[in-house]
């Protein structure tokens, strides 16, 4: 439907359809999660001894570079977050005129 509507955006050189750019934020949140899967530590430490460590030897090799995508999960999901609140705020003006409108 974005084809026949012509709701196309540029990103660089691609065109991508404008519903991929409006959810943008959490396709990126699902790839940076599937990114964490596969260097958790723990994931990486399982069949050791103590089920759910991350101190093993393959657990401490990927350690370190899993902070990055963890750290990029929370920005993402902040910036989600303030998404939402914009439109808690948006709802909430709506139901006070509303209610006021009604009123008269």
């Amino acid at each position: 439907s974005d084809r026949r509507l012509h709701l196309w955006t540029q990103v660089c050189c691609v065109r991508v359809p404008a519903s991929v750019m409006h959810n943008a934020k959490g396709y990126a949140l699902i790839a940076v999660l599937v990114g964490m899967i596969s260097l958790d530590p723990i994931v990486r430490c399982s069949g050791q001894s103590p089920v759910l460590t991350q101190h093993c030897d393959a657990g401490n090799e990927v350690q370190r570079a899993y902070t990055v995508p963890s750290m990029l999960a929370v920005l993402l999901l902040y910036a989600l977050a303030s998404d939402l609140c914009v439109f808690s705020n948006s709802v909430a003006a709506f139901v006070l005129m509303f209610i006021r409108l009604a009123t008269h």
